[in-house]
């Protein structure tokens, strides 16, 4: 217990020398699973995240987006999926464990559709005995349209965890436990790790399995967060909250004549935004981990990438990183104390 944990507010990334000229030469590509992306960002599996649009989109703009498990029936499901295919996008799904048999039954019913590229195991705890079962029932499966799936599990937030599902078959880890904008984990159960410790503990599984893939999901406000994940050694961050209430993300727009600023002569605008444990994934026997809420009205989604890119160069540029490689090996944290999380903020009115 004397090992202290921090979160992103908790530490800087130091300056360092550097000779780029220009951000614009700096590449934010990097390699994920046998895809490309132009910047490495995953739009979170979430029901008011991401649909078939913001996946869509997210292609679109060289990120990735991750079906949501939570459809009105199995039917919309498979059609969101085979319109992406369609479009030559890549499909990613999300499965649950409760009824293992069940999921890999409903895996079956899409490869007898599409050409599915990869699975995502979405549970809240996946150090998890079903999380190894259901792996071993992907990866270890006789047929080859099965097995040869690239295959996402999580979440884990420990050393112990990541391990445990890298040796059960996984080819990514998700990593983060309780620090999601609307997940009550910590506080509804007292379960978590700081974010940015839990990444960079996680990480070092790399050592020993130099080919898995480290996803940061989770705790992300702002690019300066995502810079920290990826320099800590993430391959890629995850991101709901930033994401949540655009035009791409599912859901309508609501225009509440309650919800609204006495400065602000026309309403706000909000879209919904929820945890997954806050519904659908629990029943009477389990204990809601997760709320439920308005996020503003933010138009396209576009802009908000193309801000946490220009943000994440800036932070290469820092360090004289060109490449996300570069940045994982020149990057430095220094810790800082709750004054400093003051000082980092601006304190004059923005006009």
């Amino acid at each position: 217990m004397n090992e202290q944990y921090l979160t992103f507010d908790d530490i800087l990334i130091a300056p360092d020398y550097s000779d780029i000229e220009s951000r614009q030469d700096i590449s934010t590509g990097q390699e994920f699973l046998g895809i490309t992306l132009g910047l490495p960002i995953l739009s979170a599996n979430m029901d008011f995240v991401t649909g078939a649009e913001m996946a869509e989109t997210m292609h679109n703009l060289g990120a990735l987006g991750i079906l949501h498990r939570f459809w009105p029936s199995e039917e919309t499901y498979l059609t969101a999926i085979e319109n992406l295919h369609q479009l030559n996008i890549s499909v990613w799904i999300s499965i649950g464990i409760r009824d293992i048999k069940a999921s890999l039954e409903f895996i079956k019913r899409v490869q007898s559709r599409v050409a599915l590229y990869g699975v995502c195991i979405d549970v809240a705890h996946g150090h998890h005995a079903k999380v190894a079962e259901l792996l071993e029932s992907i990866k270890g499966s006789p047929t080859e349209s099965l097995s040869n799936l690239k295959v996402i599990a999580g979440n884990v937030a420990t050393i112990e965890g990541s391990v445990f599902l890298c040796e059960s078959g996984a080819d990514a880890i998700k990593v983060g436990i309780g620090a999601g904008s609307v997940c009550t984990t910590r506080t509804v159960a007292g379960v978590g790790v700081p974010q940015f410790s839990a990444v960079l503990e996680c990480a070092t599984v790399k050592e020993e399995y130099p080919q898995m893939v480290v996803i940061a999901d989770g705790g992300i406000r702002c690019s300066g967060d995502i810079a920290k994940a990826l320099a800590a050694g993430a391959d890629v961050v995850m991101v709901g909250h930033m994401l949540a209430g655009t035009d791409e993300a599912p859901g309508e727009i609501v225009d509440d004549e309650i919800i609204y600023t006495w400065s602000d002569p026309n309403r706000l605008k909000y879209k919904r935004y929820r945890g997954q444990a806050s519904f659908g994934t629990n029943d009477s026997h389990y204990v809601k981990e997760g709320i439920e809420g308005l996020v503003p009205y933010k138009g396209p989604v576009a802009p908000i990438l193309a801000d946490i890119q220009a943000g994440l160069r800036s932070s290469m540029s820092y360090v004289g990183a060109r490449t996300l490689a570069e940045f994982r090996e020149k990057a430095k944290f220094i810790q800082v104390s709750s004054h400093t999380l003051m000082e980092n903020n601006t304190r004059v009115k923005e006009r």
